[in-house]
């Protein structure tokens, strides 16, 4: 019976939801299908969804790495759409892929690997 309800519709991008452990990767990968990259990139490329009322989001497309930050005023989150990656977030280190969300508290070093041959592409989010 459920499966006669379809797929979810896809988001305004005027009017995104917050993402959280609950988010469908699926619906916010058909939300930005035709959103792609407009150059060239060497390792990292990023779009903006969303930025006021102490909310950002964008598309982050990474090839490689995203080095060692932390971040003492707003909390960030990602969502996985695609690729694979090892996220090492204080001592602790996690294998994420498509449909995989994390968040990263306050004041903690984190860091990206990719681990698939093509980029990994995530939404990012940064609370106030």
């Amino acid at each position: 019976m459920l499966n006669d309800l379809g797929e979810p519709p896809v988001f305004d991008l005027s009017d995104l939801p917050l993402i959280n452990a609950y988010s469908d990767a699926e619906q916010w990968q058909r939300t930005v299908a035709s959103i792609l990259p407009t150059r060239e990139f060497r390792n990292l490329y990023v779009h903006p969804l969303r930025s006021g009322n102490g909310i950002e989001q964008f598309i982050l497309w990474v090839k490689e790495e995203v080095k060692p930050e932390d971040h003492h005023e707003e909390r960030e989150s990602f969502l996985i759409l695609e690729g694979e990656c090892e996220c090492q977030i204080g001592t602790e280190k996690i294998r994420l892929s498509a449909g995989d969300y994390v968040d990263i508290p306050l004041d903690t070093e984190h860091m990206v690997r990719v681990l698939s041959p093509k980029p990994v592409k995530a939404i990012i989010q940064r609370v106030k």
